[in-house]
């Protein structure tokens, strides 16, 4: 092992991300050599079970869970063994999200738009989506901000403009825009020398 596996199976270190068991050759860590009442020789199941003895995601002490986590569907999002994608993922994490994301998905408690629709219509898209993908501002996994973000974003259209209450764009933006009472040129919002957005 793993050579002995590779004698029939195709080896699992050709591409750029490797789960560190496969890269360390430790199939015996998940697979059974001989038989299993699970599907792929697996040593338990669901796939969950196993990624729990090395993961912990601390999910309970979390405000929201992404759905496949919370269902333990983490091999729809990750592969288990190599990736061409960072943390393991099946592709680069736009083209994943909107794989689901391209429809409206109704939960028990809430009914989330068709990301997939609305970006396709529209000729203006964040500049932060097009380059680095979703999980610039949201966890895959889970968190303790509304849609999964990352940090600090109002739910409502009309909210206070602290600079507290925004601070998810504040990680990649200019604070000023919402600080300085005059300005000539850090925004547009302007009367004059006078900065509309500014609290002051």
């Amino acid at each position: 092992v793993p050579d002995l596996c590779y004698l029939c199976h195709e080896p699992k270190n050709t591409k750029s991300t490797k789960h560190p068991h496969v890269d360390e050759g430790e199939c015996l860590t998940c697979h059974s050599p001989h038989s299993s009442p699970k599907k792929f020789l697996l040593t338990d199941s669901p796939v969950s079970n196993l990624w729990e003895m090395c993961h912990d995601l601390a999910l309970g002490e979390k405000k929201t869970v992404h759905g496949p986590v919370k269902d333990k569907k983490c091999i729809k999002c990750h592969n288990p063994h190599q990736s061409d994608f960072a943390y393991l993922l099946r592709n680069d994490s736009k083209t994943l999200c909107l794989s689901c994301h391209k429809k409206t998905i109704k939960t028990g408690t809430r009914t989330i738009a068709n990301i997939g629709q609305s970006m396709s219509s529209t000729n203006n898209i964040h500049p932060a989506m097009e380059a680095d993908g979703c999980l610039t501002c949201h966890d895959g996994h889970a968190s303790d901000y509304n849609n999964l973000l990352v940090d600090k974003f109002p739910s409502g259209i009309y909210s206070d403009a602290g600079v507290e209450g925004y601070s998810l764009c504040f990680t990649c933006h200019d604070s000023q825009i919402m600080e300085v009472s005059e300005t000539t040129d850090i925004t547009g919002f302007r009367n004059g020398k006078k900065h509309q957005t500014s609290r002051s």
